[in-house]
């Protein structure tokens, strides 16, 4: 699978683009994933795909709507299965390279019943399922409708900033983890490791420090001290130079744009 770095157009130099705001405006509040497995690949995944859809309705022409939150166990199934070919068996986990083809080549859906298949609330039993067995057949034509049509690897922070500054967002896989309390200016520190996928949902490339905002997906508690910008809950900022350096360089992370969106319904509102 090769990068679409031709889809990103530079410079994000000097700019900050909040793009969580836009799943704000359409929804009040930033939704704030709990993962109950190791799935995090599809819980990164699927948040950026919610940022991409989000930044294209809000600043598009009015021709999609949003219908609810992408199901991350739609992808983590894809992911493992359509894409891993049952590579990792019953252990739980993926790569963010999976998930980024899995989006592009195979699709999404969102919180939704589908016939049988209820996806209106996240579960871990069934990303686990979903994991071994793959995405249910009768489902995948719907899937295919709703994709992700962009994925370019990104290597540095440039990269990411341009990404960004183009309304594409961004998943970031590597095994650098992080304090759980944030400094005065929102950044955690790096300390330790984790194998895990987060979403990076904004920028800031005029602050004194440069970087970028992470959401993670253990919730909101996981993580305290001070924010910037009304920053989601359970996110924080990562400096430039500790992304490029120590998760970037991984060569896992993958910017998202151009996403296949749901026709706004026409209501018929006759009274009879």
């Amino acid at each position: 699978m090769g990068p679409a770095a031709s889809a990103i157009r530079g410079t994000g130099a000097g700019t900050t683009a909040l793009l969580w705001k836009h799943v704000e405006e359409l929804v009040g509040e930033f939704p704030v994933r709990t993962q109950a497995i190791g799935d995090c690949v599809s819980q990164g995944a699927a948040t950026v795909v919610d940022v991409v859809k989000a930044v294209e309705i809000t600043d598009g022409d009015g021709d999609e709507t949003w219908r609810a939150e992408t199901a991350s166990e739609v992808i983590y199934g894809l992911s493992r299965v359509e894409v891993g070919r049952g590579e990792l068996g019953q252990e739980d986990g993926s790569y963010g390279a999976w998930g980024a083809q899995a989006v592009k080549e195979y699709g999404t859906l969102v919180r939704e019943r589908y016939g049988q298949h209820n996806l209106s609330r996240y579960s871990g039993e069934l990303a686990r399922e979903w994991g071994v067995d793959g995405l249910p057949g009768e489902l995948e034509p719907t899937a295919r409708e709703h994709l992700i049509r962009e994925i370019s690897l990104v290597t540095t922070y440039s990269d990411v900033r341009d990404a960004l500054a183009n309304g594409y967002a961004v998943t970031i896989a590597s095994m650098q983890g992080f304090r759980h309390h944030r400094d005065e200016d929102g950044f955690l520190k790096p300390d330790g490791e984790w194998p895990h996928q987060m979403a990076v949902i904004g920028m800031d490339d005029e602050f004194k420090r440069p970087g970028v905002l992470v959401m993670n997906s253990w919730g909101t508690n996981w993580v305290t001290g001070p924010t910037r910008h009304n920053q989601p809950p359970g996110s924080f900022w990562v400096d430039a130079e500790v992304l490029e350096d120590r998760i970037l360089s991984e060569e896992d992370s993958w910017a998202f744009g151009n996403y296949e969106g749901w026709p706004a319904r026409s209501l018929d509102l006759r009274i009879i």
